[in-house]
């Protein structure tokens, strides 16, 4: 009966760890996204950045209400594509699932698709490519100084060089 509770316990212990150890790989991969997440976690890393230190980088109330309305209409476009493409995406599996494939039909459904995707990427690196010019270049440097100080210099969730024009 011991070796039972034992055992039980055992096994209990070992599923538990190997699920809690998933969780733990699933968000140190930003959701699936591999190391890098990408313009949009870079956008909303820079924003968060921004608002959280505004006093200390010297940020003005226009810039800082450029940032928030940036930051609102991107995640208000982000949730149009999203639903746009998910449409396409059912779209797709409805005409996948015919007995015979209209190959002309779901091959436009996809370039379709395609063409919200690219489109979702370039309207996030306009917003990102504003999100960076728009400080000066003092209030850049002390952001940079910041990021050192605090530690948080990641290899691309802050990059604080301004875009060119």
């Amino acid at each position: 009966m011991k070796k039972q509770i034992i055992l039980w316990m055992l096994v209990f212990v070992l599923v538990g760890g190997l699920g809690v150890s998933g969780v733990d790989a699933y968000h140190g991969m930003k959701h699936g996204k591999g190391h890098c997440g990408g313009i949009e976690d870079r956008l909303f890393d820079k924003a968060h950045f921004y608002t959280k230190y505004q006093d200390e980088l010297g940020l003005e109330t226009g810039q800082i209400d450029i940032i928030r309305t940036l930051k609102y209409s991107t995640k208000k476009d982000l949730v149009r594509y999203k639903a746009q493409i998910d449409t396409l995406n059912n779209e797709i599996d409805f005409k996948m699932s015919d007995d015979v494939l209209d190959l002309d039909t779901i091959s436009r459904l996809i370039d379709q698709k395609y063409e919200l995707e690219k489109a979702r990427e370039k309207s996030l690196l306009q917003s990102y490519s504003q999100m960076k010019s728009m400080l000066s270049e003092e209030q850049n440097q002390k952001a940079k100084k910041l990021l050192r100080s605090k530690g948080k210099m990641m290899s691309h969730s802050v990059e604080l060089t301004p875009a060119k024009k």
